[in-house]
């Protein structure tokens, strides 16, 4: 995918393992949980912090290439060029596997168990310009969404074989299909899917009718069982103070100039009462694009924002739903993904909409409820899309 594409087609990042060619992906399905236990012993603490892994897809400045890297959660250690990848990747965790899906030309799927990259468990073509967005495991069945498409693909996680399809062509918008972007997995083990509902014929992508829709996939009948209607271009977060629910975000990315719509909102979604709530924070309030929201500790959450150009870090108290700007930056936020240890970790890179300020690339590590972050870590290509391994894989 071309830079100016990427631009052109970007809006929220999808989330657990939510893809998108429509926007650099925010995978935010992480661990919120903090050990809140007081010790009562007088022994020395050797409590060793909970390892994880941060797996990092990276890509050239010049969107020439890609590759693999990883971060170790505790040490703060990058290790680089893993595997190779396309220019356009994105990678996801589920089940403690990890999935690499090659978008552009590529149109594959590669699993890996975590911490083994000698060689995929399974790999498969989605089919010619499918455009694979997200996926999940539904038992032995790889759940992936396609943007080009009017079904889900399902794939046998053992051979990479196809095992069928699940027709989302109801509803599909004038273009013939539906833009089926991110997958999430609810509280009741069942899939939710986003379906975004472009009109692919016209630039700048936006909503066909104004609507996107949430679909509930059984991964036991695998099939629709339930769907709900939702403001534009939707996508789905971890909420950061409830498992039980999410955060959804809409809105549209551009106007016909390609400036900034702001005609997006943050509600929370609750899938066992199958309901949307009033809307938190409005992008026409804040005056920027609502991008992914990660956090929860001390009830504080990082916000990313932009003005279709320029992209910041916002600080975000979840019981007011005020934000607090921090520094401005010359830089594009692709994605946003927490560890167990409740650090929010942002991907930076270099920008180019020229506004004098300070150009961060890397990856930064932000603590929500002070406010602060670290210096960025820098691989050797500016990071693209993230990913948590949450088990001690190196």
């Amino acid at each position: 995918m071309t830079l100016f594409a990427l631009y052109l087609l970007a809006c929220e990042p999808k989330v657990d393992d939510a893809g998108g060619d429509t926007a650099a992906d925010a995978d935010t399905d992480a661990d919120t949980d903090t050990d809140t236990d007081t010790d009562t012993d007088t022994d020395t603490d050797t409590d060793a912090p909970t390892p994880f892994t941060l797996v990092v897809a990276t890509v050239a400045s010049d969107f020439s290439t890609g590759q693999l890297a990883t971060v170790d959660g505790p040490t703060r250690v990058v290790t680089d060029a893993l595997l190779p990848t396309s220019s356009d990747p994105i990678v996801e965790t589920d089940s403690g596997k990890v999935f690499l899906l090659d978008r552009s030309s590529e149109n594959t799927v590669r699993m890996y168990a975590e911490g083994d990259w000698s060689a995929p468990l399974v790999e498969f073509s989605t089919g010619d310009g499918s455009n694979p967005q997200d996926v999940a495991l539904c038992g032995d069945v790889l759940v992936v969404s396609t943007l080009a498409t009017s079904s889900l693909g399902l794939w046998d996680s053992g051979t990479g074989l196809s095992r069928g399809t699940i027709d989302l062509s109801e509803w599909s918008d004038d273009d013939g299909s539906p833009e089926a972007d991110s997958i999430v997995r609810g509280p009741d083990g069942s899939l939710y899917v986003l379906l975004t509902r472009l009109d692919t014929t016209a630039y700048p992508w936006s909503s066909a009718d104004g609507t996107g829709r949430i679909l509930r996939v059984s991964c036991d009948t695998l099939d629709v069982t339930a769907d709900w209607t939702t403001g534009p271009n939707p996508g789905l977060m971890p909420h950061p103070l409830d498992p039980a629910k999410f955060l959804l975000r809409t809105g549209d990315y551009y106007n016909a100039d390609y400036t900034a719509k702001l005609d997006g909102a943050v509600y929370t979604f609750d899938p066992v009462a199958g309901t949307i709530s009033e809307p938190h924070l409005t992008e026409e309030t804040l005056g920027l694009n609502i991008g992914a929201i990660a956090g929860g500790a001390d009830h504080k959450a990082i916000l990313v924002a932009d003005d279709a150009y320029a992209w910041g870090v916002h600080c975000l108290d979840l019981d007011t739903w005020t934000t607090t700007p921090t520094a401005a930056v010359d830089s594009f936020i692709g994605d946003v993904v927490m560890g167990p240890d409740a650090t929010v970790w942002v991907s930076y890179r270099a920008g180019y909409a020229g506004n004098g300020a300070p150009v961060v690339e890397g990856l930064v590590a932000w603590d929500a409820a002070t406010c602060t972050s670290a210096a960025p870590l820098t691989p050797a290509f500016p990071p693209y899309s993230l990913a948590l391994a949450a088990s001690d894989a190196r």
